[in-house]
């Protein structure tokens, strides 16, 4: 079954449980309106675990463009170690175990402001209630979620210390390259290297948001070149995006349009360890010969 069919029976099937017990609906002390619409066996998600759900959502007066769901792509929500806001949609989870379906009814107003945190949709009034249609296809314990919090965060320390270490190896082979080259350069403060080869009249270098229109050739730090648009069209890119390596960003903060420079980028900030394909292998310092046109 594909995505849109698996959704359209999905919404279907709730729609009709719905629509054949709407008066079933029970109210916790807190006021949450809930309907369990299916009951498995099992524990109920733990306040501080994981539900991996399928929804759909629907305000009052809907119309089928207004609707939300996740598509068929079970979504994580994080239950919190207390509930807070009373009638919650983290309060009707917390009544479900992996297999169950159910529907709850809740405030919008709250639902986006505490929840969503962001303004009530044009076409969802203040002051109405949005209906959830939820399966729970997946569940994860408070503990499963603390191990792996700490797993993650470990591996970013390592990913860390591993990158702390290539940014000095480079930092070291860039400075080494320049002194014999003869080339006087400036850093930037993520690490980027730097030699203006031709100086602009402008006053204030690219900050991020600008366009900058770009010739450029690089090469591998042996002299190796594996990409330019010289001759060609200029490359266009808006500073401090992510339509480029992080290096180049960085490179372009420190120049002005007119100017020409070469940048020196270590390998963190351009293509890493993955490197890109053949003409770039892991871990490669990249070298780019620029100009900024005005």
């Amino acid at each position: 079954m594909n995505i849109k069919k698996s959704f359209l029976f999905f919404a279907a099937a709730f729609a009709f449980m719905a629509l054949q017990s709407c008066k079933d609906y029970k109210t916790t002390k807190d006021g949450l309106k809930y309907k369990i619409i299916v009951d498995s066996a099992g524990p109920s998600i733990e306040l501080g675990g994981v539900a991996y759900v399928n929804m759909l959502y629907t305000n009052e007066k809907d119309t089928f463009d207004s609707k939300k769901a996740n598509m068929g792509a079970p979504i994580p929500i994080r239950l919190p170690d207390s509930l807070v806001f009373k009638a919650s949609l983290e309060e009707g989870l917390s009544l479900l175990s992996k297999g169950d379906s159910a529907s709850f009814v809740i405030s919008t107003d709250s639902l986006y402001k505490n929840i969503f945190r962001e303004p009530i949709p044009k076409e969802m009034k203040p002051g109405s209630m949005t209906t959830f249609f939820i399966r729970v296809v997946k569940t994860l314990t408070k503990d499963s979620v603390k191990a792996l919090e700490n797993k993650m965060k470990e591996d970013r320390m390592i990913a860390e210390q591993k990158n702390r270490a290539q940014l000095e190896k480079d930092t070291l082979a860039i400075i080494e390259y320049c002194k014999k080259k003869n080339i006087k350069v400036k850093r930037t403060p993520d690490g980027v290297y730097y030699a203006i080869t031709k100086k602009s009249g402008d006053a204030i270098t690219l900050m991020p948001g600008d366009t900058a229109k770009t010739f450029y050739t690089g090469k591998l730090l042996d002299g190796t070149k594996f990409d330019s648009n010289v001759g060609k069209e200029p490359f266009q890119v808006v500073v401090g995006y992510d339509q480029v390596i992080r290096g180049w960003h960085s490179g372009l903060m420190a120049l002005k349009k007119g100017e020409q420079a070469t940048l020196f980028i270590p390998s963190i900030l351009g293509y890493g360890e993955r490197g890109a394909g053949a003409s770039i292998p892991p871990n490669s310092i990249l070298m780019f010969e620029m100009e900024v046109l005005k």
